[in-house]
């Protein structure tokens, strides 16, 4: 059995059950969601006309009226392409064993699917499907073997003809093991890698 088979099982029965899933309407509330990632919210109608409508925390865009059939095919093409992720987890369950740990836990959001490594480390790989990217959050980076699953998990991504984000926290860096490319952003307060 692959490294990750497992749990891409488990992913993928629950990318199942998320795809059926449909948000809840409430009382006297209207309903949007967002049409890249499908993150569903509600607001009152007062609400609504001072402000109108909302706009997607994660993906910025401006959420649009609920309507049960367009809300379903955006769902039906989210989980199509977040099959990939049965490729990408052998690839993150390979990058953790290089950087000296087990995929753990993993939790699927609206668009996104999380992997943790460690109850102590929270390092983490996310796959976000709705907007096709690999992002790879390393909080410790002071060891060789953590540039090596950097190196294997950006040359692995690439090679899918996925696009890749690389952030590494500071205060537990050595500057000399940071990948090429990477550069300080002041703005976030981390390193980032990217295409």
């Amino acid at each position: 059995m692959r490294p990750g088979e497992r749990i891409a099982e488990k992913v993928l029965a629950e990318l199942a059950r998320w795809e059926e899933e449909r948000p809840k309407r409430e009382r006297g509330r209207m309903l949007f969601y967002c049409p890249v990632c499908t993150s569903a919210y509600s607001v009152s109608y007062s609400t609504y006309k001072r402000r109108g409508a909302p706009h997607c925390l994660r993906c910025g865009v401006e959420m649009v009226r609920y309507d049960e059939d367009a809300f379903a095919r955006r769902r039906r093409e989210l989980a199509k392409n977040a099959k990939k992720i049965m490729t990408l987890v052998d690839i993150f369950a390979k990058a953790a064993e290089i950087y000296g740990r087990t995929l753990l836990r993993w939790s699927l959001h609206d668009g996104y699917i999380t992997f943790r490594l460690d109850e102590l480390d929270p390092t983490e790989f996310e796959y976000d499907f709705a907007h096709d990217v690999v992002r790879a959050r390393f909080y410790y980076f002071d060891v060789p073997r953590y540039r090596e699953a950097a190196d294997y998990l950006m040359a692995e991504v690439r090679r899918l003809g996925l696009r890749l984000e690389l952030q590494i926290y500071p205060p537990h860096t050595d500057p000399s093991l940071l990948p090429e490319g990477a550069k300080y952003d002041v703005e976030i307060g981390h390193y980032i890698v990217a295409p």
